[in-house]
């Protein structure tokens, strides 16, 4: 195996994705502002935030690609755009489908859609993009039906942002990319939380997803696991909601000596909770949400309550399922929030 070094300016991978075509495997790898923070004199561009390095020998890695906004589009990394709003673009994350394209949520900018078909030669295709009201903030991404629907999340973490935008958490988008180089957004799905301020403690933002099937999975911070049936995305429908029970960030990142629930990521129906919970595995049977204790941990504690609790989302009412800890989990008290950059 080997380790590969970036630019001590540029601070380090952020996220990785591992894409297998044939008998070569690539990593692709957000360098978050590394355009930016590499740069010789503020005016040239440095070393792109998106790099592509073959790893069919592990232990030889090899840079063979790179792309960047800013030498590419020329976009700068810290912007004034069209409509007179600041704007922040770097590429936070990446995914593929393994037959060429990529997908690099470039915050402030959108999801770019890039042709990787040719590593050494990334080719920008399309992108998304935000009205001036919208603070942006494409965190993550997803794909679905054969690559023609996109799922874009945008974490943001201070809904009294200020500066013309709206107050909000931030939600989760979709896209028809059947014509990638003109994404078509389809509508976006919200938690009562999204717009509900002052909030209490906590974050309320959605952070990744994940699709299998019809079924979308939020990881969703102190909303805990959210999961969508996208079975009509222009209306998205909310099937279960798990929240972990409270406990204070052991690193003291968090909201230092408060407890509170917060889950960092899902994979298909596996849940990552951060804060040292259980890791569980999701079911979601047409009951409710069924959870499979981990270990150490009693069956009946996460047992379906059965109940039906109404919840509400930004288009109208809807029935559904819920564990016991209900559609949501609200902790009053202080409004303070600690100012982290980007903590996934």
């Amino acid at each position: 195996m080997a380790l590969v070094k970036t630019d001590v300016n540029a601070g380090g991978s952020h996220e990785l994705y591992l894409d297998v075509r044939g008998d070569r495997v690539y990593v692709y790898t957000a360098i978050i502002l590394s355009e930016l923070f590499t740069s010789p004199d503020g005016v040239t561009p440095g070393d792109p935030d998106f790099q592509i390095w073959e790893v069919t020998r592990p232990d030889r890695p090899r840079q063979v690609g790179e792309w960047g906004a800013w030498a590419e589009l020329g976009v700068h990394p810290a912007d004034v755009d069209d409509e007179g709003a600041f704007r922040v673009n770097f590429t936070h994350s990446v995914i593929a489908d393994g037959a060429g394209t990529a997908y690099l949520s470039y915050w402030d900018l959108g999801t770019i859609i890039l042709d990787v078909s040719t590593p050494s030669n990334p080719t920008f295709i399309g992108r998304t993009d935000f009205d001036v009201d919208e603070e942006g903030n494409a965190h993550s991404a997803w794909t679905g039906r054969n690559d023609r629907l996109l799922v874009q999340t945008d974490e943001d973490f201070f809904p009294f942002e200020g500066g013309g935008f709206e107050e909000a958490w931030g939600y989760t988008r979709f896209y028809d990319i059947a014509d990638p180089a003109n994404p078509v957004p389809l509508g976006t799905f919200e938690m009562p939380s999204t717009r509900l301020l002052p909030p209490g403690i906590g974050y309320f933002t959605v952070h990744d997803p994940k699709i299998d099937g019809n079924d979308l999975y939020l990881s969703y911070y102190s909303e805990g696991v959210v999961i969508l049936d996208i079975t009509d995305v222009r209306n998205p429908v909310q099937q279960a909601q798990f929240v972990p029970t409270p406990a204070a960030d052991p690193r003291g990142l968090f909201f230092p000596g408060e407890e509170l629930p917060l889950v960092w990521g899902v994979a298909g129906g596996r849940l990552r909770p951060r804060l040292g919970h259980q890791l569980r595995a999701l079911g979601v049977p047409l009951g409710g949400l069924r959870l499979r204790a981990g270990p150490n941990e009693d069956p009946a504690a996460d047992a379906t309550s059965g109940r039906r609790r109404r919840c509400r989302s930004r288009t109208r009412a809807r029935w559904l399922g819920s564990a016991s800890a209900g559609c949501r989990r609200w902790r009053g008290g202080s409004r303070r929030r600690r100012r982290a950059s980007s903590p996934g």
